[in-house]
């Protein structure tokens, strides 16, 4: 059996990406057929992944129709080029490429299926023309894979009558606990003294991610933990960021990167005492769906500090590998990395819980799940 999966990128500095390369890796090494489709015009970013076919095929990616007829007839148009060879058609991102599924699979009369990420679940209900173009993609789906249960919640909600299963992200937890660099050069690397406190977040610079939240948690912290850290990787525009650093008065312990292989990332979440990402939920629907990098820190032993936001719960269990706080709420957030910096004991038990739950999230057991879903749609459509 060979499946065809569409995604707009594999560039895994990039949430989709990082998700869409994982995935479509594993889902190879069960001895599946994988070809994978990607932008044509899309930038070098494509990695050598083993058992693969990728192919530069589809249309431009979007996130939203808006007023732009144009986009619609450059999508449609677009798809009609894309040659699949699989027997089923899987869009790892809602938008636009649940469209494309939805198009290639009438045209072969093949079933589909789109995964629902969090934020993009009900972002498409916003604006007339997206909902006229992606309610139809997703309502006429064979399924909808949801990558958590509030992601799945949110989708039967605007899609009642839809088909929904819960598969969650999955992580490498092999890579990310080997720490290739290790911990005392990335430390090094960092600059940190011996005994220095690290904080670490992974996320793109984006409102949703709460990044403002933690610079103003971890200027409360400092008060207490005088010589802590913060380093935030992640893409998008630090300028703000740095700013509100200043202005707390913490510029010299905050240290935004942008653009971090791998390799040392990796050895940053080793050089860490702890995780921490705070997202909240906006107005447009906008959400943490579940949280990979929550996964990623759990494969390295590090407790994590996220919010009761979206699916976080999910991927940080309260208690038992981290600690969750209401969102919007720095002072609340000071208090459990200060309890996770003071108690070295609950730290280290949160930690190896955290071990346990990123092993039961590895992607070859994601994979297998994706595997009996795929086996039981063909079924049902012959």
């Amino acid at each position: 059996m060979k499946v065809s999966l569409l995604t707009s990128t594999l560039d895994v500095r990039k949430g989709w990406g990082r998700y869409s390369a994982a995935l479509a890796a594993a889902l190879a090494r069960t001895g599946l057929g994988v070809e994978v489709h990607v932008p044509r015009r899309r930038p070098a970013d494509l990695p050598a992944i083993a058992g693969l076919e990728i192919r530069r095929s589809l249309p431009a990616a979007f996130v939203t129709f808006g007023w732009r007829p144009w986009r619609l007839a450059s999508l449609y148009a677009g798809s009609r080029g894309v040659p699949l060879r699989g027997r089923l058609v899987h869009s790892l991102v809602e938008v636009p490429y649940a469209c494309v599924a939805r198009w290639l699979a009438r045209r072969h009369r093949l079933p589909y299926l789109v995964t629902l990420h969090g934020s993009y679940a009900l972002k498409w209900a916003n604006h007339p023309a997206d909902r006229f173009l992606f309610g139809p993609a997703l309502r006429g789906a064979s399924c909808l894979v949801a990558v958590s249960g509030r992601t799945a919640e949110n989708a039967r909600s605007r899609l009642p009558a839809a088909p929904v299963e819960v598969i969650p992200n999955g992580v490498d937890v092999d890579a990310f606990a080997a720490g290739a660099i290790g911990r005392d050069a990335a430390r090094a690397r960092l600059g940190l003294d011996r005994g220095q406190r690290l904080i670490l977040s992974v996320g793109a610079l984006k409102p949703r991610k709460g990044v403002d939240t933690l610079i103003e948690a971890f200027a409360i912290l400092r008060r207490s933990v005088a010589g802590a850290r913060l380093l935030i990787v992640g893409s998008g525009d630090p300028a703000p960021y740095r700013e509100l650093a200043r202005r707390l008065g913490v510029a010299d312990a905050v240290q935004l990167l942008q653009d971090v292989a791998d390799e040392q990332l990796r050895g940053y979440y080793h050089a860490a005492d702890l995780f921490a990402l705070l997202p909240r939920e906006l107005p447009t629907g906008e959400m943490e769906g579940f949280g990979l990098v929550y996964l990623e820190a759990a494969a390295c032993a590090k407790p994590a500090v996220g919010t009761r936001s979206g699916g976080v719960a999910e991927a940080v269990k309260d208690g038992e590998t981290g600690l969750l706080v209401a969102a919007d709420r720095p002072e609340e957030a000071a208090r459990a990395l200060l309890e996770l910096l003071r108690n070295e004991e609950l730290a280290r038990r949160l930690g190896e819980n955290g071990r346990r739950h990123a092993e039961a999230h590895s992607w070859d057991r994601i994979a297998t799940r994706y595997v009996a879903l795929y086996e039981a749609l063909l079924r049902t459509a012959h």
